[in-house]
């Protein structure tokens, strides 16, 4: 049987090049986020069970974790040394520099106090200090920090916010209820002494993010859209939230 050449070679690289490129695992970048992401979580936290899940559900191989400082992973994101990072609310900033996925999950947003100072939990929160971490966004609430007039205070960490609250050197913390939840038990040892407040709770939700500045960040954008609602549409999303619930959140 004859064959050009030029169409052999084609068919040779074809062979010998794709299968190795196809095999290559993505890194990807995420920091400590309990009980969502976290180096030392059960399986790297829920939202990294999920994201495996999705990768698993396009055939893809499993991507490789790495935790780091929010504000450096999110910078070497954002300049392409790692493609995607997660989870990340949303917020204007962010759409410039990335691909947001359909939501990875959908959160309550829930502003906390110590359980004495009865204004708080009221709502009376008119020139109150708010704690929230360095590097995270404060957006969704935005107005509502503008409308109270509130201090804005910015430390390292979520367990910082949470010993500044205990000791009174703030007045409100706000997150995902179950995130503050968990984080005040690793801390403390209990919730005891701190409640959430009815008062302006809101919905919100959190993403995967691929980085604008990698080649082909469009078809991982869309695959991983793809594989996320496969996963939605098969139960596994479901059964791998109540699994983690049930075994690790209780």
């Amino acid at each position: 049987m004859k064959c050009f050449p030029a169409l052999l070679a084609t068919l040779l690289f074809c062979i010998n090049a794709g299968p190795s490129a196809a095999q290559d695992p993505l890194s990807l970048v995420t920091g400590d986020y309990a009980p969502y992401s976290g180096e030392n979580l059960p399986q790297g936290g829920l939202s990294t069970i999920l994201v495996r899940a999705v990768f698993k559900a396009m055939d893809m191989p499993e991507p490789k974790m790495l935790w780091m400082p929010w504000k450096r992973g999110y910078e070497q994101a954002k300049s392409g040394e790692f493609p995607a990072t997660f989870p990340y609310f949303k917020d204007s900033e962010r759409e410039k520099d990335f691909l947001f996925s359909e939501p990875l999950h959908i959160y309550k947003r829930v502003f906390f106090a110590r359980s004495q100072h009865i204004e708080a939990l009221k709502g009376e929160w008119n020139s109150m200090r708010l704690c929230v971490p360095l590097g995270w966004t404060v957006e969704p609430f935005a107005e509502i920090i503008r409308e109270y007039s509130m201090e804005l205070q910015r430390p390292a960490s979520l367990e910082s916010c949470m010993r500044m609250l205990e000791s009174s050197r703030t007045d409100l913390i706000v997150d995902d209820e179950i995130v503050v939840a968990h984080e005040l038990k690793r801390t403390f040892g209990t919730t005891d002494g701190f409640s959430p407040s009815t008062h302006k709770q809101q919905e919100d939700r959190s993403y995967f993010l691929v980085s604008r500045a990698i080649k082909d960040s469009q078809k991982l954008h869309e695959t991983f859209n793809e594989g996320l609602a496969k996963i939605r549409a098969s139960g596994e999303y479901d059964k791998i939230v109540e699994t983690y619930r049930r075994e690790h959140l209780k």
